[in-house]
């Protein structure tokens, strides 16, 4: 008969205690997000389905390794315990870095955004006359490919307009 000892079920307490605080501390990265500038309503529900399969999965595989694949409910209590936690003593702090840190990277990506949006039209000037050149290559040989359609009286085509 296989035999669980005390100490096996110490480690996986222990293991499944520091997983469900992590749990939290990956769950405080998706609500400092969301304070920041995260926060429509299809996101949240998206983040969060995503979240859950994730965690679920890890889960899974924390009770495959740990357990045999076997549902132990002080492994779910640890998980559950570890989350709580976290969620009132080192949560708080970490969210406030989080939303401080996701504070200057939008300022930092939206200084790059307005410094591209001007570099774009100094670009869009530049290759102008290449697209020009181009659009005319294009009209030419659509043109050119229309009048050797029309010529083989068995094939069907459809006109393009450019």
């Amino acid at each position: 008969m296989w035999e669980v000892s005390n100490y096996n079920q110490i480690v996986s307490f222990l293991v499944s205690f520091a997983f469900g605080a992590l749990y939290c501390l990956a769950y405080d990265v998706l609500r400092s997000a969301r304070k920041v500038g995260c926060n429509g309503t299809f996101k949240v529900a998206v983040q969060d389905i995503a979240y859950f399969i994730i965690i679920a999965f890890v889960t899974y595989m924390i009770m495959l390794v740990y357990t045999c694949g076997e549902i132990r409910f002080y492994i779910l209590f640890a998980i559950f315990l570890g989350f709580v936690t976290c969620n009132y003593t080192l949560s708080r702090f970490f969210r406030k870095i989080l939303v401080t840190i996701f504070k200057q990277i939008a300022k930092l990506l939206r200084g790059i955004k307005a410094a591209l949006r001007r570099f774009k039209f100094n670009i869009l000037r530049l290759f102008s006359p290449i697209k020009d050149f181009l659009v005319k290559i294009l009209k030419n040989f659509i043109k050119t490919l229309k009048n050797l359609l029309k010529r083989r009286r068995k094939v069907v085509y459809t006109k393009i307009d450019v």
